[in-house]
């Protein structure tokens, strides 16, 4: 069975990807700050983060990208065509751990994975390498982005609980 193909022909938006890469890390950074209870969930986002932002890359160039969650394979396909994405020995240090975290997802209690916050300055320091080598375009484009659009929906809270005000308790 083939990896399924996510393509800019069918609504999928380099920039709405990079949006959620940068909510995702935003996401780990608060989890990894809360509770050691939160840990496999960073992990997990972390992972899906860097994934979103070299998809968000390969969807800019190519117009699509395959259903793969190794890095080092996106990386190898970025790599591979004209864009040129290499990676700092801190790089390439990072993006191991985080194929690791890719275990998160379903952990194997046979081959545990071991999470800790201490990852986390290497984590944002890999997201922020690969983000300076996207094309200016793209670039441009996401850090003009609306920051309160994303997949094509309005992100708000919504309180369940409020009701509205009326004018004349207040009296």
């Amino acid at each position: 069975m083939a990896n399924k193909i996510f393509r800019v022909s069918d609504g999928y938006d380099p920039v709405d990807l990079l949006k959620y890469s940068r909510d995702h890390l935003l996401a780990t950074e608060f989890l990894f700050g809360s509770h050691f209870q939160y840990f496999d969930s960073a992990a997990h986002l972390a992972h899906l983060s860097i994934e979103l932002l070299l998809k968000a890359a390969l969807l800019d160039r190519d117009g699509q990208f395959q259903a793969e969650h190794r890095l080092s394979k996106l990386i190898d396909q970025l790599q591979a065509g004209e864009s040129s994405f290499t990676l700092s020995e801190r790089g390439k240090t990072t993006l191991p751990l985080l194929e690791q975290y890719e275990g998160s997802r379903y952990p194997n209690p046979l081959n545990p994975i071991d999470v800790g916050n201490e990852d986390l300055p290497d984590i944002r320091a890999l997201w922020e390498e690969l983000v300076t080598q996207l094309p200016k375009s793209l670039l441009d484009s996401f850090r003009s982005a609306d920051k309160l659009t994303k997949g094509a929906r309005v992100l708000m809270v919504k309180d369940k609980d409020a009701r509205p005000t009326d004018s004349a308790e207040s009296d």
